[in-house]
């Protein structure tokens, strides 16, 4: 057995979610089949959102397909626990830690095709013993841990000062 852990922003609310998804059926009039949240559609550097609807057509202009993407950042919608979370540290309980490798255009410039870069941090000889077995499989930099930090790796997501103030406009106005 493998263990993989990711690092994470935050789990936004999923009836949230199931509201948002509704929204969207309601104003296309079609129904949602998928939903990419990082779609690479204008590539890695610019995070898109893409829905996919019964009509077989997708959308990622509108306003309204970009509306859940701006909740997220604003931390409004996550979790509680997210702002606590005790993972956000180098201390990680798996095998092996997947993430997106942010920043990887000023470490490595030729790791960087706008399509996307993934890291992945070895935690146990286990995880180790497999990632060697496997990384003649695929393109692999080795980097050190100073230069692949992220914000959540460190530390969590920040409360949003005006959470209390969305929720209470969500309950109020859906």
């Amino acid at each position: 057995l493998l263990t993989i852990d990711i690092i994470c922003h935050g789990t936004p609310s999923p009836m949230l979610w199931k509201e948002y998804l509704n929204f969207l059926e309601m104003k296309k009039s079609k129904k949602v089949l998928g939903y990419n949240f990082r779609s690479k559609i204008n590539g890695w550097h610019e995070h898109t959102e893409v829905a996919m609807y019964d009509d077989n057509k997708s959308d990622y202009k509108s306003r309204e397909v970009q509306v859940f993407r701006n909740i997220f950042y604003s931390h409004n919608a996550l979790r509680p626990s997210c702002h606590n979370c005790k993972y956000t540290n180098f201390a990680r309980p798996s095998d092996v830690t997947m993430a997106d490798f942010r920043g990887i255009e000023k470490i490595n410039k030729n790791f960087d095709d706008n399509r996307g870069t993934s890291l992945v941090l070895i935690n146990t000889d286990y995880g180790r013993k497999v990632f060697n077995n496997i990384k003649g499989q695929f393109d692999c930099y080795i980097s050190n841990t100073r230069d692949c930090v992220q914000r959540n790796l460190i530390k969590p997501t920040p409360v949003s000062k005006n959470r209390d103030n969305f929720w209470q406009d969500y309950h109020n106005h859906g």
